[in-house]
């Protein structure tokens, strides 16, 4: 497993005034940033991941992965309030060339112990790729 070395930022999710994914703006962030740090960490909180939509999310993804530089790794955030879609994104993630992905505990309900660990169990095993909590 390659480790998380270097300067990894947050990256922005650019939005237009309607609501939609500013693509053109993400490329050109994506572009800048990438001849400058070693990776970036797509989809978190900085970066509006809980307030999109999993196929939004899978499109920042998909926009990351073709405009960053060969050499700049990056991580997607795939936690959500279930694992049916943590699931999904992690895959899509893999799908497209993420050396990892990282999740929170399922936000919004309260859960145990046993339901975190169940949770983390499923996603782990869903993908060949390390996934950082």
């Amino acid at each position: 497993m390659k480790k998380c070395k270097g300067v990894i930022p947050p990256i922005v999710t650019p939005f237009k005034q309607n609501g939609d994914i500013n693509e053109d703006s993400l490329e050109r962030l994506v572009k800048f940033l990438s001849e400058k740090v070693h990776g970036l960490f797509v989809c978190g909180s900085y970066g509006n991941g809980p307030l999109m939509n999993v196929e939004e999310r899978m499109k920042v993804s998909e926009i990351v992965s073709k405009n960053k530089k060969d050499s700049t790794q990056f991580i997607i955030h795939v936690g959500s309030t279930n694992i049916r879609d943590s699931v999904r994104l992690a895959k899509h993630a893999e799908s497209i060339g993420a050396e990892k992905v990282s999740s929170v505990v399922p936000y919004y309900y309260h859960h145990n112990k046993d339901s975190i660990k169940l949770f983390f169990s499923r996603l782990i095993n869903a993908v060949n790729i390390p996934v950082y909590v």
